[in-house]
Parts: structure tokens; C-alpha cells; sequence
């Protein structure tokens, strides 16, 4: 119940039904049985691509030792 409460907490609460469930409890609900992933959220799955995104970019800013002025 714990586990459902804290993963409850973390999805945005909008009920918006576009990951296929009706409300962000039942949503929890399925993460913690393992029949979903917090990405099935768009909202969780959009914050994703940008954190991705943003770590892309910091590596394309890196170049290896051998290419360093």
C-alpha cells in the first residue's frame, strides 16, 4: 500500500486516461503489480525524452582527450 501511495504521488494526478487507464490510481496500481511502467504516463514519458535529450546535448559539448586543444 505504501509502495502505491509514493508511486500515486509521483504520477502528475490529472487523470487524463492516455495511458489506458481510467485515473492515475488505477495507473499506480498497475506499475506496482508490474502490468505497467511509469512511462505509460505521457506526462512521466515527455519528462523522460527531455532528461534524455538534455544528456545528449551535454555529451555532443564533450570530445575525447585525443581531439582536446
Amino acid at each position: 500500500m505504501e509502495i502505491l501511495e509514493k508511486t500515486l504521488k509521483e504520477l502528475p494526478g490529472l487523470d487524463c486516461g492516455s495511458c489506458g487507464c481510467p485515473n492515475c490510481r488505477s495507473l499506480a496500481k498497475d506499475i506496482v503489480q508490474g502490468r505497467a511502467k511509469e512511462t505509460d504516463c505521457i506526462f512521466k514519458l515527455r519528462e523522460k525524452v527531455r532528461q534524455l535529450v538534455e544528456e545528449v546535448l551535454d555529451l555532443m559539448q564533450k570530445l575525447p582527450p585525443t581531439m582536446e586543444e
